[in-house]
């Protein structure tokens, strides 16, 4: 189904009347789809960068979720992405059409895997070697979900510890008020024994 994720930094162009131009980041990944005469494995995004880039109009890609384009038998799908105060397109390629939940999902996905791939334990190529896995859910509230999991066990164990010390704080205060009292007392019993001894 999936055999590629683009991600292409948009250059900034002097003459804003030329058409914008595109430069793929290193993290873009890629099936093979078979090899050339060198031996080397082709890259489908070739595709996207030799032909869809020309057809790429940015400031309707940014009013728009998504555009699907149909290109040497592969489906492209390309979406806007603003990171870090520039401007950036994510390209999915399939095979077969996608709907638009499925694109949408694939799109959330990738855009968590390329701006923060530590947080969701994603990354492009586990996009591609499962995109079912990715297609029907958001990844980032899973994992957000098991980061409140493992949050709520270290609240649980401080809260039994805070539950420990106040309960020896306790017992700490019962033994000084009881030792008070025993002071009192044995200052009392001094008194009286200094009174009838004061008598020699």
């Amino acid at each position: 189904m999936l055999i590629a994720i683009g991600v292409y930094k948009v250059m900034d162009n002097v003459d804003i009347t030329a058409p914008p131009e595109f430069k793929r980041d290193e993290k873009s990944a890629f099936k093979s789809q078979g090899f050339s005469f060198w031996g080397d494995a082709t890259n489908p995004l070739d595709t996207f960068d030799k032909e869809v880039t020309k057809k790429i109009d940015l400031e309707v890609l940014k009013k728009s979720s998504c555009k699907h384009f149909y290109e040497d038998q592969k489906h492209i799908y390309v979406r806007h992405l603003s990171h870090e105060n520039k401007d950036h397109v994510i390209v999915l390629m399939t095979r077969k059409e996608l709907d638009l939940v499925e694109a949408k999902n694939l799109f959330i996905n990738a855009t968590h895997a390329f701006i923060r791939p530590q947080k969701v334990n994603v990354t492009f190529q586990s996009i591609l070697a499962n995109p079912y896995g990715y297609t029907g859910k958001d990844c980032l509230p899973e994992t957000l979900k098991n980061e409140l999991a493992q949050n709520i066990v270290i609240l649980q164990k401080d809260l039994d510890l805070l539950i420990e010390r106040g309960e020896a704080l306790e017992n700490l205060h019962d033994k000084t008020i009881r030792l008070d009292q025993s002071a009192a007392e044995l200052a009392k019993k001094a008194q009286n024994l200094n009174r009838c001894c004061s008598y020699w």
